[in-house]
């Protein structure tokens, strides 16, 4: 998957495995705000909102996320710093804050999914 995911869009399989946009946390984040493997969170700040599906990533630092910045079923995008953008006119979408809070425990159509790392481990 790359960037907006827009290469993958019309990939089946691609769009069975991650039917949501995600967002990878450490598993003790996800914790911390009660929030499980595959339940569905709302990300906000000053700026705006988005949705997303969380992820557990180990390797994840503590306190920090990661989303794409579109996807084909959702956006990150009006989640950016305070700023807004830059001297090119371009959103920031990362270095920004955002909170986080559980909306929805896992939905039944994602039950189907493995939450295993998609890191590569040879």
């Amino acid at each position: 998957m790359w960037q907006s995911a827009y290469l993958d869009k019309d990939n089946d399989l691609v769009m069975d495995r991650w039917p949501y946009p995600f967002i990878e946390m450490h598993p003790d984040d996800m914790a911390g705000i009660g929030v499980a493997e595959g339940d569905l969170v709302e990300v906000w700040n000053d700026t705006g909102s988005t949705q997303a599906m969380a992820y557990p990533t180990p390797t994840a630092r503590r306190g920090e996320t990661f989303m794409l910045f579109g996807y084909p079923t959702g956006l990150q995008g009006n989640v950016i710093n305070g700023d807004g953008v830059n001297e090119l006119v371009i959103p920031n979408y990362k270095q920004t804050w955002g909170n986080i809070r559980k909306l929805a425990d896992r939905p039944a159509s994602v039950s189907h999914l493995s939450f295993k790392s998609k890191e590569y481990i040879g």
